[in-house]
């Protein structure tokens, strides 16, 4: 029984690490830490901002960034998603340390909400997973898609049918 339960434990791939709504005030940053200690793990971060029209700031800044306290500075980051109501990325960690997600609020002047949910997935190898299109984008690249099918179906018709009508009546089919 208690082997059964090693075994089950062992077979976990995916932790929810963070799932709350954080407040951060005007003008400031704030900090989420997360220690990472075991085997290398893919730390997934997606937010949505509670508070309309106010769009933040989020990113991920690794083991040694989070130790100096040094936050701010794009280069710094290991992912970041700038001024966005909600988003999703993910990032494969590979050294084991303390990470931070930085909730960055500098750009507004009134306090935000955050809800906001970080995971670590275990059982997937070191890749970034693709992501889907927003659906206007979706809308868009289909819209366009259909309109330049038709096009190329509009000009071979009428090529073929100036063809068609070029050839003499008594002339043998093409053989092709």
């Amino acid at each position: 029984m208690i082997l059964l339960l090693l075994v089950l434990a062992a077979a976990v791939s995916e932790i929810t690490v963070i799932q709350e709504t954080v407040e951060v005030p005007a003008g400031s940053v704030k900090g989420v830490n997360l220690v990472l200690r075991q085997r290398r793990a893919v730390i997934e971060v997606s937010y949505e901002v509670l508070t309309p029209g106010l769009p933040i700031t989020v990113g991920l800044i690794g083991p040694g960034d989070a130790a100096s306290g040094a936050r701010g500075q794009p280069h710094q980051y290991l992912r970041m998603a700038p001024d966005q109501d909600a988003g999703m990325f993910r990032f494969p960690a590979a050294v084991p340390g303390v990470y931070q997600v930085i909730l960055d609020n500098r750009g507004n002047a009134r306090g935000v909400e955050v809800k906001l949910a970080v995971k670590l997935h275990f059982g997937e190898p070191g890749t970034v997973a693709p992501g889907t299109l927003p659906w206007a984008r979706k809308t868009t690249v289909i819209g366009l898609s259909t309109l330049f099918f038709f096009a190329v179906c509009w000009w071979s018709g009428r090529r073929l049918i100036s063809a068609v009508r070029r050839r003499p009546p008594d002339a043998p089919p093409p053989l092709f």
